[in-house]
């Protein structure tokens, strides 16, 4: 049978969910925050408009809600909607929320250019006790904002023998946009 391709998709979205995540997101309790942070992230990323209005509740969460889950919505919900003017924020929250904040949050402002985690980036490299998948995420942010100064320490893990396999294969990735020759 041949594959024949059906109409375009179109996607379309209601009008009334942007007042149901307003009061969402001022509820007391966590689970419809969070729901209403994911659902703003999902409606970014498949390309609803007009989402702006959501940057500074969803920043307010990142920084002040007391249950992690919901900051991680919202932080990933600020990385749908390409939050730049949060960066310093979203570098906060991936510091002190751990791995899973750190996963959404680095490669989006390594992506975006920033250069506000430069420095926990670096010291992460240098850092013999750090945990693998944050070294991995350090490497690959930085390897792909092009930082020479994450060169020698990315360098020195590619070269460690001691090191993770995860982490020496993640700084040859990221040492690849930084030096072309040499490696």
């Amino acid at each position: 049978d041949p594959d024949l391709p059906g109409p375009p998709q179109q996607i379309r979205f209601a009008k009334v969910v942007v007042p149901l995540w307003r009061k969402a997101l001022a509820r007391p309790d966590a689970e419809p925050r969070r729901l209403a942070c994911a659902t703003i992230g999902l409606a970014a990323g498949r390309g609803m408009t007009g989402l702006d209005e959501f940057v500074a509740p969803l920043s307010e969460i990142v920084a002040d809600d007391p249950d992690p889950l919901v900051r991680r919505a919202a932080a990933a919900a600020l990385v749908a909607l390409g939050a730049r003017g949060a960066a310093d924020l979203l570098a906060k929250a991936a510091a002190r929320d751990g791995v899973v904040v750190a996963a959404i949050v680095l490669p989006a402002l390594a992506r975006w250019g920033s250069t506000v985690a430069t420095q926990p980036w670096l010291d992460r490299l240098s850092a013999a006790d750090a945990p693998p998948a944050r070294v991995a995420l350090a490497g690959e942010g930085r390897g792909r904002t092009g930082a020479e100064a994450a060169a020698a320490p990315l360098e020195r893990l590619l070269l460690d023998a001691d090191a993770r396999p995860e982490q020496r294969l993640a700084a040859a990735r990221a040492l690849g946009p930084i030096r072309d020759a040499g490696l």
